[in-house]
């Protein structure tokens, strides 16, 4: 049945080419919206303790470049970030888990919202009260958000999402992988325009 297929989407709210394909997904939820989609934070960098240096904002730098002209998508170049801000995501994507877990329709508009605030506004997506001002834009009350993010258990849950993700073998984001029938398959292991996607998946779903 249609209904049984799944698309595990994984991705990272600090992952520049998730946010280069942002819009693609969005567009692949639509066409095909009956389908199954569960949304996975990967964990790009988690638990990073050291702050970001000259050399890093350079790398960082070009690949921003990169995705800018495949995507089309906003940046602010400037990193217009506190000089003590460490490129960790395990926050950002510890705030994911409390959203789906919450507010599960809300999730990609989550998603959607920490690309924008870090790519387009350069927001610290590592201090909570920037993730609750974002969480509170989809319908979760700091006190409730807060209650969630600093639980034991929802840390946990971060951590088994970064294992799961090791486990499906994706090595890189974004990464979409299709199940149907009992089989695995990989649709996307990096950026891709629309285009190209609708065709992978129209192929994959053909009996």
């Amino acid at each position: 049945m249609e209904n049984s297929i799944q698309i595990l989407y994984f991705a990272d709210p600090m992952c520049s080419w998730c946010y280069g394909f942002s819009p693609v997904v969005q567009r692949l939820q639509k066409t095909f919206s009956h389908l199954d989609w569960t949304l996975i934070p990967g964990g790009l960098r988690p638990y990073v303790t050291e702050q970001i240096s000259k050399e890093l904002k350079e790398e960082l730098s070009h690949h921003w470049h990169q995705v800018q002209v495949a995507s089309g998508q906003p940046f602010d170049f400037g990193f217009n970030f506190p000089e003590s801000f460490c490129y960790d995501t395990e926050p950002a994507c510890r705030a994911m888990m409390v959203v789906q877990n919450l507010a599960e329709a809300k999730r990609f508009d989550f998603l959607a919202a920490l690309h924008k605030a870090f790519y387009e506004h350069n927001q610290d997506l590592t201090n909570p009260n920037v993730l609750v001002q974002l969480a509170e834009k989809v319908g979760i009350e700091e006190p409730q958000f807060l209650a969630s993010f600093n639980d034991p258990d929802l840390q946990m849950q971060t951590k088994d999402a970064f294992a799961f993700t090791q486990e499906m073998g994706v090595r890189g984001f974004p990464n979409i992988i299709g199940h149907k029938d009992g089989k695995f398959q990989r649709l996307a292991a990096g950026y891709a325009p629309y285009e190209q996607m609708e065709l992978i998946f129209q192929k994959w779903m053909s009996p």
